[in-house]
């Protein structure tokens, strides 16, 4: 995209000269951006659906294993799955606003293609030259091409499917705890143990939902904002569950260490 960028400005001289031709730039554009962050939707799209197999499959296994011999897991249909990630919103919007995944990845190709034709239609108004547009839009070779509209929604892409993916893992596990009633008390919210960790995650971790909380969509649940990496883990009963004192692993400045799961984010930050 950057060379084509480059290209067509660079097809009108120093300046676009007029209307029809910043016009004809624009349909260019458009058609060539939403090609190809279209195709970047559709290949997220159908990781997205694997992925929600793939977790559906391998939280049962772990429920599985988790559980004693008197308890068999039980695995929710990929259909049911796939409707359920569809319906849950996310809270990741403004002011914790609900955000569907369909919206989050439908809506990418058409934002990302008209921030550069927003700025093809400025520039155009503001005489600017066109060397300076493609700048806008492709980056500085100064600043390794990073500070383009283009390397923006490279990071958009990526918060994107990291958020989906997140919410795709979280939601096929509550389905699957939602089909072992007998087993899943309900869920146990579980930050990632470092100093990256954001501040409503450190609040979050080791807060337990009742099953309940599962036919409840504005309950708590990851993710809680773009890039989460908190997850959920099983609450099992007492009587049922084969591995009580489970560690998992987490990094501090001592580099690797074992935490029994019962350590909160801020005991374990002491």
């Amino acid at each position: 995209l950057s060379s084509f960028t480059r290209s067509r400005l660079a097809e009108e001289g120093s300046r676009i000269p007029n209307k029809r031709a910043m016009n004809s730039i624009i349909r260019d554009i458009d058609k060539r951006y939403m090609l190809e962050y279209g195709d970047w939707e559709k290949q997220t799209r159908s990781f997205l659906n694997e992925l929600s197999e793939y977790e559906t499959q391998f939280q049962t296994d772990i429920l599985e294993a988790a559980t004693t011999d008197e308890f068999t897991a039980k695995k929710p249909s990929d259909d049911q799955v796939k409707k359920d990630i569809e319906e849950t919103p996310m809270g990741i919007g403004a002011n914790g606003g609900a955000v569907a995944i369909a919206a989050l990845v439908a809506g990418f190709a058409r934002n990302e293609t008209d921030k550069a034709i927003n700025l093809v239609r400025s520039g155009f108004y503001e005489k600017r030259n066109t060397s300076d547009i493609s700048t806008a839009i492709t980056g500085t070779r100064r600043n390794r091409f990073a500070d383009g509209v283009m390397a923006q929604a490279k990071r958009n892409a990526t918060s994107i499917s990291r958020t989906s993916s997140n919410h795709v893992s979280t939601i096929a596990s509550d389905t699957v705890y939602k089909k072992n009633k007998r087993a899943v008390i309900g869920y146990i919210i579980t930050a990632v143990l470092d100093k990256k960790t954001s501040k409503i995650c450190r609040g979050w971790d080791d807060t337990r939902k009742t099953r309940i909380s599962f036919q409840d969509s504005h309950q708590p649940r990851p993710p809680f904002h773009p890039n989460c990496r908190t997850t959920t883990r099983p609450w099992l009963r007492d009587d049922l569950d084969a591995i009580k004192k489970a560690e998992r692993q987490t990094k501090g400045s001592k580099g690797k260490v074992y935490e029994n799961t019962a350590k909160e984010y801020y005991t374990w930050l002491k």
